[in-house]
């Protein structure tokens, strides 16, 4: 039918899923490469066949270690700072696509990263915490900054677990693990009623508030380079700006100075945010409203561990 996209799914790495009998050679660096997707791109470069979409499955720390993940497993410290990994992954892929196919081909395959998650080594507490939830949106932003076309979380409903890693050493007050972002129901000795989101929901809700389609995206430069994520959404008309801020500290409430290059804001922003009170309580997103007495220098405090977009 018209309108069918048909793809094909690969990783990030020439050297992924090696095979032992057959080899292929990179037509830009003639590295020699035994890995799925380098064999799988050559075999379409030979047939003149140029998939529609590159489907990627990434999640911020695996079994296997390699250049693009740091070695820890199920860290809180680590995973939210492991947003650069995501952006490199997708980079990695479109130099694939565009060494295989061809600059002009590869650079019109669309990326989906298709699958995302915390961690894919002993899925515990982590998966629901907190700490899950700021990392949607750092991971949607890294993979929108490294050109990717689509992301997309594993998965909506799933089935919980209590068999896996449940350390005090990670953030969080349930103790148990489960991959989907609404809670399936029979969880409910687990105190989870069916549907109820969990804490990745509420990032993926953060979003619609923060990243429309059309928009461009910035990154922000800041002062707490170790404990502050920042990105900028601006639209079209340049009408509005949207400013999505991740405070990784779980201890210290960070108040900075904001200054909007070339942007004046009227005499108030809305704000959205997500954070220990409302996991604790199980509560949705909480607005309120912020008053700008200086538009050069709009102060505003993001609690610890906390996920907010301004919109000015």
């Amino acid at each position: 039918r018209p309108g069918i996209k048909v793809g094909v799914v690969g990783t990030y790495d020439e050297n992924d899923f090696t095979n032992s009998h057959s080899a292929v050679t990179n037509p830009v660096d003639s590295a020699v490469h035994r890995g799925w997707s380098a064999v799988m791109l050559t075999h379409l470069a030979r047939s003149n066949q140029v998939p529609d979409f590159y489907e990627l499955h990434y999640y911020g720390h695996t079994e296997n270690s390699s250049v693009l993940l740091p070695p820890e497993r199920a860290n809180d410290y680590h995973l939210l700072r492991s947003g650069a990994y995501e952006r490199r992954a997708v980079e990695r892929c479109r130099k694939m696509l565009c060494d295989y196919l061809g600059p002009v081909n590869g650079s019109n395959v669309a990326i989906h990263v298709t699958e995302n998650n915390c961690v894919g080594y002993d899925p515990g507490k982590q998966m629901l915490s907190l700490v899950n939830g700021m990392f949607v949106p750092e991971m949607f932003s890294q993979a929108a900054l490294g050109g990717a076309d689509a992301f997309l979380w594993w998965d909506l409903h799933n089935n919980p677990f209590t068999n896996h890693n449940n350390s005090t050493t990670l953030h969080g007050w349930r103790n148990y693990g489960d991959f989907g972002l609404l809670a399936v129901g029979d969880s409910a000795p687990l105190g989870d009623a069916v549907n109820e989101p969990y804490p990745p929901f509420y990032g993926f809700k953060l979003l619609t508030n923060f990243a429309r389609a059309g928009d461009h995206l910035v990154e922000i430069t800041g002062n707490y380079p170790d404990t502050f994520l920042a990105y900028a959404c601006v639209p079209s008309d340049t009408a509005s700006v949207r400013l999505l801020v991740i405070n990784l500290s779980p201890d210290t409430a960070l108040r900075p100075s904001i200054a909007l290059d070339g942007f004046t804001p009227g005499s108030g922003a809305t704000v959205f945010t997500y954070g220990i009170p409302e996991d604790a309580g199980r509560a949705d997103i909480t607005v309120t409203n912020l008053a700008i007495t200086s538009p050069t220098n709009i102060r505003y405090t993001f609690p610890k561990y906390s996920m907010t977009v301004l919109r000015f």
